[in-house]
């Protein structure tokens, strides 16, 4: 029972409450209780030049030896660690440390703690009662730090010799004190020894659940120590807001593992300037200033149209400037324009003239072998070349606002490097002097750039992220619309917010919000926090959260999301597909193509239980 309205209305029926301690008013911030053991392993080997192996092992048995050995019903820590095969002084050494960890993992239950003090105001008799083998003065030294107070008095099995599972602490407790059974109401989650047992005494009683599981995305397969940690820290934090809660779960520890991943790589390059990209690197830096606050950093306002343009003045060719501005398999011709520098709306009759519309699609492959195009493209390469020249001027005026000079990193969520291209290329014509790195979530250009999921398209990683990019990138949105270019005296223009444009988008957005805010109070949670000095930290471990969301999303969360529009140019949903394309292979392709969330779109499609990423995989080989 975990409705804890309900165990508040039973409490008021009652003189004496009664509550349990390890998982009741008190939860580690690991997986499983034995998951310590592995921590004072770490932390003993640390400290020690003689290492200690299978500390885990070897303390579980000299537990359940000192068990065996004992005429009482409990036993304390300190026989427990006699019958540890090591010296007494590595022994004493260890069950220091142990007593350390566990004060560090331990935290107040919050359902249950408000509870406690709701018994208190109405001014109810409260006892602890634990089958424990810590200390008294330690449990109530963690009981007062977590704001356990004014209860009547404490029990712990291995000081009175007695346990609550076989009933006699119960027995004890109800004799020392001449309590009437019948007024007490016992709370704990053992259901031997705190439902069953109470029960045999007369002593009303309430099983909680062991373990409340408030997770979305975390597979709780392949548990290892790390894991554990993050698993049960974002889980004892809860908050009763699925986005909130998705954002804290999935992008939380992606942009956390990122950080920790570029701090290192900062001090390793000795970089002395950060540079996070616009849009996507405005959340990046919010987390990166929380977790490194003395790093030098700086938001650019930069976006692929504002970098490639003032470029493509120099390119000779038609072939130059289309390799220079971002095409996909399949793009719109407005799209094209638009990325060439100029107002696709200006040239409405133009394009008329060459026999498209605006809204025309065509495959990359026609952009650079259509006739009417080539039509098209002599027909504006004076403008694209006279705009492009003017964009360059003012881009010089904007970067001479920053310190570009020695080493310095660019930071985004990556992909193809273009926009680290188009800026090196536009410094290298400036007068810094500067090495400059690209650090990405992940890159398919290793030249002087590195991807923290992936490096490159044989990674598998790179099939898991390619196949939700768009869910991905809306969840790093900034809040404010994309670069346009740079105008007069390196002054900034967007274009307008594309989250702001009407009443869905607004809604939309919000959902963002949601989880960009579950991911920033991740972020100063931990931050605030001991537990990452225990943790090591990989991109399997940060990555896998927000993979199993993008991959595998519940139905809930794939409608809702995949509804949503997603911007690049222009606005299409982000996975939803018309039923009508199953009988129209060619214009499904070409709608299949242009969705940002792939693997979301083949589960809406096709609706049952498949294995979506394998068929994404195949997909995606077929048409290279």
């Amino acid at each position: 029972m975990n409705n804890y309205r309900k165990i508040q209305n039973i409490v008021d029926g009652y003189k004496i409450i009664s509550f349990d301690i390890f998982d009741t008013l008190l939860k580690r911030n690991v997986m499983k209780p034995s998951d310590i053991f592995y921590l004072v392993e770490k932390e003993y080997n640390l400290e020690n030049e003689k290492k200690i192996l299978n500390f885990k092992k070897l303390r579980v048995e000299a537990e359940s030896t000192a068990r065996m050995k004992s005429n009482k019903e409990d036993i304390l820590l300190s026989e427990i660690y006699k019958e540890l095969d090591v010296e007494d002084i590595v022994a004493t050494k260890l069950m220091e440390i142990e007593l350390k960890i566990e004060q560090d993992f331990l935290m107040a239950n919050q359902d249950i703690k408000t509870i406690y003090e709701y018994a208190l105001s109405k001014g109810k008799k409260i006892i602890i009662i634990s089958d424990m083998y810590l200390p008294k003065k330690f449990i109530e030294s963690i009981l007062h730090r977590c704001g356990y107070k004014n209860y009547t008095e404490i029990y712990i099995s291995s000081e009175i010799g007695y346990l609550k599972s076989s009933g006699k602490l119960f027995q004890y407790i109800l004799k020392l004190n001449k309590f009437n059974p019948k007024d007490i109401l016992h709370i704990g989650d053992a259901k031997k020894g705190d439902w069953l047992m109470p029960k045999l005494y007369g002593i009303k009683s309430i099983k909680l659940n062991t373990f409340d599981n408030h997770l979305i995305y975390t597979d709780e397969n392949n548990m290892d120590i790390n894991k554990s940690i993050i698993t049960a820290f974002i889980n004892n934090r809860y908050v009763d807001d699925r986005y909130n809660q998705i954002g804290s779960e999935t992008l939380g520890p992606l942009i956390w593992g990122f950080c920790e991943w570029l701090h290192s790589k900062v001090e390793e390059l000795n970089i002395n300037t950060l540079l996070f990209f616009a849009r996507d690197g405005y959340l990046i830096k919010k987390a990166y200033d929380i977790i490194y606050p003395d790093d030098n950093t700086e938001y650019v306002y930069v976006s692929r149209r504002s970098l490639t343009v003032p470029l493509l003045y120099i390119k000779k060719s038609k072939e130059e400037i289309l390799k220079t501005i971002p095409l996909n398999r399949f793009t719109k011709l407005s799209v094209v324009i638009d990325r060439l520098g100029l107002d696709s709306r200006e040239y409405k009759e133009i394009v008329q003239q060459c026999g498209f519309r605006l809204d025309s699609i065509l495959s990359k492959e026609e952009y650079f072998e259509d006739d009417n195009f080539n039509k098209l493209f002599e027909t504006i390469k004076e403008d694209i070349y006279n705009n492009s020249n003017t964009e360059y001027k003012n881009f010089i005026e904007y970067i001479n606002k920053f310190d570009v000079s020695g080493n310095v990193a660019i930071i985004d969520i990556g992909w193809k490097g273009t926009m680290q291209r188009a800026f090196d290329s536009l410094l290298s014509k400036c007068n810094f002097k500067y090495n400059l790195y690209g650090f990405y979530l992940g890159t398919l250009d290793n030249n002087n750039s590195y991807g923290y999921i992936f490096n490159g398209e044989n990674d598998e990683k790179f099939y898991e992220l390619v196949s939700f990019t768009g869910l991905f990138e809306l969840m790093f949105s900034g809040v404010h619309g994309s670069v346009k270019k740079y105008n007069d005296e390196g002054s900034v223009e967007l274009y307008d917010f594309e989250f702001d444009c009407d009443e869905k988008s607004r809604k939309d957005y919000e959902y963002i919000k949601k989880i960009q805010n579950g991911a920033i109070e991740f972020i100063y949670k931990f931050a605030d926090s001991h537990y990452n000095k225990y943790l090591t930290w990989s991109n399997d471990l940060a990555f896998e959260a927000i993979k199993n969301f993008g991959i595998a999303p519940s139905k809930k969360d794939l409608y809702t999301l995949g509804d949503m529009y997603f911007f690049d140019n222009e606005k299409q949903y982000l996975a939803k597909p018309n039923l009508k394309y199953l009988f129209s292979p060619e214009r499904l392709k070409k709608d299949l193509s242009l969705s940002t969330w792939k693997i979301g779109y083949l589960r809406r499609l096709i609706k049952i239980s498949f294995p979506y990423l394998k068929l994404y995989k195949f997909l995606r080989k077929r048409v290279q």
